[in-house]
């Protein structure tokens, strides 16, 4: 199947999902098919009510589930459905929560019903098997596919994420406090610089104090206007 090209950078990504539909998709036409009309399964209709509609349960949704998820997972080329990498991924991530949770309460339904039926259908206990390893694969789709797919850059950036992770950070300037106890003379300090040089030179105070009071009679000689 051809691939979209505007999802040609998480190729890898899809070359699993088809992998898995194509799993799928021989689960429902090879097996259930196989086990509801090759073998026993018949028999499960003599079965009294409580313990044949567990069993149909299992039937029904395990082969609704291979059957869904054989469309879902090659369905990426639906542009109209999936006009985004991340809306795709949200479909899967979706339908694969509502699957787990349903299967897990058939599987154990159907396990008790076997379990309290030893005269059930060969054939209804490996549709438990079979449902089993389905529930296996969308584990490792919700386990490690989906986070591998929120990784890449694709969902990133149509997430919006991709750019906000680029934008450098504002630079935080330290701020500190400098303390002096006592007399402190020709004390030197920077803050937040680089390569900066500092050079300090002492006062003589006491020719500065005669050159102002100089300065002082000087200025009272000066006939301003």
């Amino acid at each position: 199947m051809e691939l979209r090209t505007d999802f040609r950078s998480v190729g890898d990504l899809i070359d699993r999902l088809v992998t898995y539909a194509r799993e799928f998709g021989t689960y429902n036409v090879r097996d259930w098919s196989h086990l509801k009309n090759q073998e026993d399964y018949q028999g499960v209709y003599r079965l009294p009510p409580e313990a044949r509609g567990p069993l149909e349960s299992v039937y029904v949704n395990g082969r609704d589930l291979a059957i869904g998820m054989a469309d879902l997972l090659q369905g990426f080329h639906e542009v109209g459905m999936y006009p985004t990498f991340k809306s795709y991924v949200a479909a899967i991530e979706k339908s694969i929560e509502t699957s787990l949770a349903r299967a897990r309460e058939v599987i154990a339904n159907g396990k008790k019903t076997t379990s309290d039926s030893p005269e059930h259908p060969w054939a209804c206990g490996e549709m438990i098997r079979l449902y089993e390893v389905q529930v296996r694969i969308l584990e490792s789709l919700r386990d490690e596919w989906i986070p591998r797919a929120k990784d890449s850059r694709l969902y990133k950036e149509e997430s919006g994420r991709l750019q906000a992770m680029t934008q450098p950070e504002p630079q935080q300037l330290a701020q500190y406090t400098a303390i002096f106890h006592g007399n402190v003379g020709q004390a030197q300090v920077q803050q937040a610089t680089h390569y900066s040089t500092q050079s300090i030179e002492s006062v003589d105070v006491d020719k500065l104090a005669r050159l102002v009071e100089s300065l002082k009679n000087d200025i009272a000689k000066i006939n301003f206007s």
